[in-house]
């Protein structure tokens, strides 16, 4: 195994040529749980048979430093925190990491997951899950478990030749789906079903279905189930039902409902017993019938005076939850090929048309993004009644 500090991270990300700037390893931490500064880095990563120095930068909350502890628990470990960088302040945090440890059990640690991975960083998960499928072990990172975390993470930090071809493929599987580099190969499969079936939605969707994009879908779905918890959910725009199959195989009781009759048609004989036609604008459906709403690609077709009232019948069915992911002008890739994008907004002029339409019952946040997809995710949140 070769010297922690003798090796450095090169991989077609592109940031190899920062990295080479801090010669002692870099870790970064994403922290949502801890409140113990000792418990972000495992017992055993440094010392006499672990790793000589090491530089850790920690993304999220600032666990105070242990009473009594008086000077730093171990002298070669540097700890800074950074609790809410700015997108430039994260983006050099990743690229200058040789792995990133999320610890927490939140959706960001996710988000920021991907974004190390679309960097080329590897991954290594210390509870033992895939991160919602985006992790595949000894492949585009690491899967370990609690007892032997400080293991994983030190084998990645150590062993150059490991860190390299987890780095090579975390990068190469990001680039393979990621929008602007499917959108290459599928924008003239967008045009050819848009003037053959003279719907752009069917070509929206077909691409959507493509294996491409399930891995968007298993994020979008571990999301719902994991952070927003619900019973019931009902998919507005759901068309050819693939999504609610992924939701209704994860145990969750997903229904959904389309205009187009053709998309319908495609749906799996599993699933048609639970979409059906319907419209955004007038659901026939019960007040709050359901314990949240996915629209999934939707207000984008929608023309702009039409939003707000949309919006609104979504809240209307909705119990506790909404689940928007709307192209935004951000997507380049995607948002002028389809000619029935007929309102174009930046990310942030939804959020605000979705607060505005929402009025004071709902809170609305943004989670981490993505690099380059899904720049449009908006949750909104029934407020309690006090």
């Amino acid at each position: 195994m070769q010297a922690a500090d003798s090796v450095l991270p090169t991989n077609p990300g592109g940031f190899a040529r920062l990295v080479k700037h801090h010669r002692i390893p870099t870790l970064l931490v994403y922290n949502s749980q801890s409140s113990d500064s000792r418990t972000l880095i495992p017992a055993g990563l440094t010392g006499p048979s672990g790793i000589r120095r090491l530089r850790v930068n920690v993304i999220g909350n600032q666990p105070p430093v242990s009473s009594g502890s008086g000077k730093r628990r171990r002298a070669d470990i540097r700890v800074a925190y950074f609790p809410n960088p700015s997108e430039t302040e994260r983006k050099r945090l990743l690229r200058e990491s040789w792995a990133f440890v999320p610890y927490g059990s939140d959706s960001e640690e996710v988000w920021l997951a991907a974004e190390a991975a679309g960097y080329g960083v590897p991954v290594v998960s210390r509870d033992g899950t895939d991160l919602g499928g985006l992790i595949t072990h000894d492949v585009n990172g690491l899967i370990a478990g609690p007892d032997n975390a400080a293991a994983g993470i030190r084998s990645v930090l150590t062993d150059g030749e490991l860190r390299q071809r987890l780095s090579r493929e975390a990068a190469a599987i990001s680039r393979r789906n990621s929008i602007r580099h499917i959108s290459r190969r599928v924008l003239r499969q967008i045009s050819s079903a848009v003037r053959s079936r003279g719907s752009s939605q069917l070509g929206f969707r077909i691409i959507h279905t493509r294996p491409h994009y399930r891995p968007l879908d298993r994020m979008r779905a571990w999301y719902i189930k994991s952070v927003l918890s619900p019973q019931s959910l009902l998919d507005v725009g759901c068309g050819d039902g693939e999504f609610v199959s992924l939701l209704r195989g994860s145990g969750l009781a997903a229904w959904g409902i389309d205009t187009s009759r053709y998309m319908l048609s495609r749906s799996p004989a599993r699933i048609r017993p639970y979409v059906r036609t319907g419209n955004i604008m007038s659901m026939d459906v019960a007040d709050r019938s359901y314990d949240a709403v996915s629209c999934i690609d939707v207000l984008e077709h929608i023309p702009e005076k039409n939003i707000d009232r949309a919006i609104a019948e979504c809240a209307r069915v909705a119990r506790w939850s909404i689940f928007f992911d709307i192209t935004t002008l951000e997507d380049r890739a995607f948002v002028h090929a389809d000619p029935t994008h007929v309102t174009k907004l930046h990310a942030q002029d939804w959020m605000q048309r979705i607060v505005s339409a929402l009025k004071n019952d709902w809170s609305v946040r943004r989670p981490f993004m993505f690099p380059f997809v899904m720049n449009g995710l908006i949750i909104a949140q029934r407020k309690p009644v006090t």
